[in-house]
């Protein structure tokens, strides 16, 4: 099995926590026996991963997911989602996307429709934080 770990493109500009932990993971599955390959670049073919591991909805990622699945290839999921900290700024957040809905007409240009549509398709999610599995 080949896992590809993937995440948006100026991901690896810089070092931090999101970056170690793809490296981690890539690590851990390589001591399974599993073939981790860290894709820094999303311009290259996916038809070679049997599996895509997607750190982050942010910054389009959504697409990635969109395009692994149309490719038949199963998608690992880690959202790194930080939704709004309260109740009162999640209406907020709806009532914006619906006022954007009414005015385009285009439910896929929404930024929460994009994400839920990314969780629905993907094979499995995996929560990297506490917080982000509640």
């Amino acid at each position: 099995m080949k896992v590809g770990l993937i995440s948006y493109q100026v991901l690896w500009q810089r070092i931090g926590g999101l970056q170690r932990q793809i490296q981690e993971t890539a690590k851990a599955l390589s001591r399974k026996g599993i073939e981790a390959e860290i894709v820094c670049d999303s311009s290259r073919p996916f038809g070679k991963f049997d599996v895509l591991h997607v750190f982050g909805l942010g910054h389009g990622n959504w697409t990635i997911v969109d395009e692994a699945k149309r490719q038949g290839i199963r998608v690992v999921l880690s959202p790194l989602l930080h939704g709004p900290a309260n109740r009162v700024k999640r209406l907020f957040m709806d009532i914006g996307e619906a006022m954007v809905w009414r005015l385009t007409g285009d439910r896929n240009v929404l930024y929460l429709s994009r994400i839920t549509k990314s969780l629905d398709l993907a094979d499995v999610i995996v929560a990297i934080s506490i917080a982000e599995a509640r």
